[in-house]
């Protein structure tokens, strides 16, 4: 498994933890993205993702129109660093059976790095190690 750092998306959604589920999953309609940050003002305090809104919400008969966000929430947290090796965002996400994983630095929000994300990096080394194996890398 790769020994690089994690590579992730500096542009994080988010949303106030006071904000509906209605405007929550318009936003992430709005930016195609699967999950919004959750921010107490500046601190990140959850993660809402469209599963969320599907077993919290939806399965639940709750109203997106007033349910706020931070009542549906993934409260649990966990972040890494932009620092933190792919093979262990990955073990992270396994354990937690979490999807997406916000990248801080100290105190600050820097990203965001999904299983998507870690999916294409580590199926494109396959196809490098492939080619060499093979005789059909560029390189």
């Amino acid at each position: 498994m790769s020994q690089s750092a994690v590579v992730y998306t500096k542009d994080v959604h988010s949303v106030q933890a006071s904000a509906t589920v209605r405007d929550a999953v318009c936003g992430m309609v709005e930016q195609k993205v699967s999950s919004a940050l959750v921010l107490d003002g500046a601190k990140p305090v959850g993660i809402f993702t469209e599963r969320d809104a599907i077993h919290r919400v939806l399965a639940k008969g709750l109203d997106a129109n007033t349910t706020r966000v931070d009542a549906v929430m993934s409260k649990d947290l966990e972040t890494i660093s932009p620092d933190t090796r792919i093979a262990e965002a990955i073990e992270i996400m396994k354990a937690g059976k979490f999807r997406h994983l916000p990248v801080m630095s100290g105190d600050a929000v820097v990203g965001i790095v999904s299983v998507g994300d870690l999916t294409q990096v580590v199926t494109r080394e396959n196809e490098h190690l492939v080619g060499y194996i093979t005789g059909t890398y560029p390189g």
